[in-house]
């Protein structure tokens, strides 16, 4: 038996419409992000673990805020708050710095316990927070 060769298979060949595609011309654009192209798997692994973190880190975020609230009576719900703005100064500051100062705010409250009504203690932290964030960010600096 003699096996015949098929040259012009109906799968193998490109069609006309496909030989005939336009490359259109490179505009800067194209040409920067020519090396810059996305690998499909290298951008998942990263995303997960940032995802992680985040979530971690929000845990103790909400965790220092809550003894915050716990600790000096302070008010909860959306942005006027005493949650939302203790909760904003523990992201950009750190849980660190922000139960530190809470323990400053705490020896100040102990100090005079006495003299201070419950309705004002979370005055106190919020005045301790706000002298550390004008020492950081000053008023009227030119």
């Amino acid at each position: 038996m003699e096996q015949r060769k098929v040259i012009n298979s109906p799968g193998r060949g490109l069609k006309k419409a496909e030989a005939k595609k336009r490359q259109s011309p490179s505009t800067p654009y194209r040409e920067k992000a020519k090396g810059k192209e996305i690998k499909p798997g290298a951008c998942c692994t990263g995303l997960s673990r940032t995802r992680t973190r985040g979530v971690g880190l929000g845990r103790i975020v909400s965790a220092a805020v809550e003894d915050a609230l716990k600790d000096f009576n302070g008010t909860r719900g959306p942005a006027p708050s005493d949650e939302a703005l203790w909760a904003n100064f523990a992201w950009r500051f750190g849980v660190e710095k922000f139960q530190d100062l809470c323990h400053q705010a705490k020896r100040e409250l102990d100090a005079h316990r006495r003299s201070i009504p419950a309705s004002e203690w979370p005055s106190v932290l919020q005045n301790v927070l706000a002298s550390f964030w004008n020492a950081r960010f000053p008023k009227g600096g030119r």
